[in-house]
């Protein structure tokens, strides 16, 4: 099985004691990142990639500055996906999600749960079933007395979506499980537990065709339902809205952040509520840009009583394309600030910023880049200093509009079901460990500004290939295949601008980097293609 090679394409500004960068990276399929947490000093991102053919666990470690430290991945029967990624006891990092398995003709699936060390370790891997059925995992938290809680659902004989908690204890063995249903489409995506143990669980219910609520009810420390609501935002218009994030406010006050079609138009606005711990309405606000924006997650910092919102908006650049939308707002509900990432100028093109962290002077996210020209996905990593926009290349209109949406009572069941662990095994496919081949550029100018006019045919070649620069002096050429391993360099100690190189590589794809006098460095791919 060969490895996964993750070239970096890296844009920094330095601000102050602060790096912000962008890093672009991918093999040559799919390749999204899910989620990113930070832990001692370091980022771990968690996401899938296709590049070895089937959907795959990715877990990446990067320092500070986003250089990669390791990258691990695993791989069970089929495909397999990640919901999440968190903090296990501050010393350990899991990640879960839904893997898939063949058992006589039919592919089904188990929710999963890999345990790994700072050092990229697996300690172990588990999968669970509910009795047999369909399950898969969304949520996880690490719960305040050092366990574990997982958040999911399965698909029952009649085919119905029936959702579940589940507590763990450290070492992901099940102490208990309770699912929950209502009159109709039940879907849960986000798991908080609150400083009294209880825990909220968010989501959506369809209630009719193209018609979706969101949802938001509270549970106990063992699972039993407390209270459940329905927030209708579209009590007129009945389209759809739903909750992919919540968090706690020191007062007990809880703000969910989710998506709504407010208007019935089809264009789908952020939205943010305000609900006492019992569920009564404080606030609510939409912020949109008239286009169709979605949230896929948030994040509350307490020390800056702010939260961010991430997700992606066809309402900043090209119609053709989507990019990246984060806003800053405090937990009033007033915008602080708003941001595009991508490249907002390019056509075909479609950013999505699913995860994002803060710290007091930084937010931090990943997601992917489609390119739909050459119908690949790479990821996308970035982080970005709340004083500069230096990577962050435009400001989108925000129209913001308060409104007092309707919350009705959502009746739910809970009863005690059993999640047992199954026999599905995963294994870890590769350990990538190359820091090598990721590339530096210092620059002040926003991505899109940032090129090196290069020509480099012909290609594909079977063996012999110019390159030429324009306005800068090549120093240095080296060449990777797509396991990551250096195959050729080329020290170009006349400091020219054309250079003329013959590679006696075997028929393939590969990676040549190109470092400049002045510094800065691309990186292109090359087909070798042997007659």
């Amino acid at each position: 099985m060969k490895n996964l090679l993750l070239q970096f394409m890296i844009l920094s500004a330095f601000v102050g004691n602060s790096q912000s960068f962008i890093r672009k990276a991918g093999a040559n399929d799919i390749d999204h990142l899910k989620k990113i947490i930070a832990l001692n000093n370091n980022y771990y991102l968690a996401g899938n990639t296709y590049s070895l053919g089937t959907s795959h666990i990715q877990v990446i470690k990067t320092d500070l500055n986003g250089n990669q430290l390791w990258n691990s991945i695993a791989q069970g029967n089929v495909n397999d996906f990640t919901a999440d990624l968190v903090n296990l006891n501050g010393s350990k990092i899991l990640s879960g999600g839904t893997t898939r398995k063949i058992v006589g003709s039919q592919n089904i699936s188990d929710g999963y749960l890999q345990l790994q060390n700072q050092a990229g370790t697996i300690l172990w891997q588990k999968t669970y079933s509910v009795m047999g059925n369909e399950t898969y995992f969304t949520s996880i938290v690490n719960t305040n007395d050092s366990g574990i809680a997982v958040l999911g659902g399965y698909y029952d004989n009649m085919n119905n979506n029936i959702n579940f908690l589940s507590k763990l204890d450290s070492n992901g063995v099940v102490q208990w499980i309770m699912e929950y249903s209502g009159s109709g489409f039940l879907t849960s995506d986000n798991l908080l537990q609150l400083s009294n143990n209880d825990f909220l669980i968010t989501g959506s219910i369809g209630l009719g065709f193209q018609m979706n609520n969101a949802v938001a009810y509270r549970v106990s420390s063992t699972g039993n339902l407390i209270w459940s609501e329905i927030i209708n935002y579209d009590n007129v218009n009945s389209q759809n809205s739903s909750f992919y994030h919540a968090a706690e406010l020191p007062s007990g006050n809880i703000l969910l952040s989710g998506y709504s079609d407010y208007f019935g138009s089809g264009a789908m606005d952020y939205i943010v509520t305000k609900i006492t711990g019992n569920g009564a309405l404080i606030n609510n606000t939409y912020y949109g840009t008239n286009q169709i924006d979605w949230l896929y997650d948030a994040n509350y910092n307490p020390v800056t009583n702010k939260l961010i919102l991430c997700g992606e908006s066809g309402g900043i650049g090209n119609p053709s394309q989507s990019d990246g939308l984060l806003l800053s707002i405090d937990t009033t509900g007033i915008l602080l600030g708003s941001w595009a990432a991508g490249d907002t100028s390019a056509s075909f093109k479609i950013e999505r910023i699913n995860s994002i962290i803060q710290s007091p002077s930084d937010f931090i996210g990943v997601g992917y880049e489609y390119d739909q020209m050459n119908s690949q996905d790479d990821y996308y990593f970035f982080k970005h200093s709340y004083s500069t926009a230096s990577c962050i290349n435009y400001t989108p209109s925000i129209l913001t509009v308060t409104s007092t949406p309707v919350i009705q009572s959502l009746t739910l069941t809970s009863n005690i079901i059993s999640l047992t662990q199954t026999s599905h095994s995963l294994t870890n496919v590769s350990f990538y460990n190359d820091t090598t081949i990721c590339s530096l550029i210092t620059t002040d100018l926003p991505e899109n500004e940032i090129q090196i006019d290069l020509l480099m045919y012909p290609n594909p070649t079977s063996s012999n290939f110019h390159i030429e620069s324009i306005g800068d002096l090549i120093s240095e050429v080296t060449v990777f295949d797509l396991i990551g391993r250096r195959v050729h360099t080329e020290n170009n100690k006349s400091r020219l601008s054309n250079l003329d190189l013959t590679l006696d590589l075997s028929t393939g794809t590969y990676i040549v980097r190109i470092k400049t006098e002045s510094g800065r460095v691309v990186s292109k791919k090359i087909l070798i293609a042997k007659e």
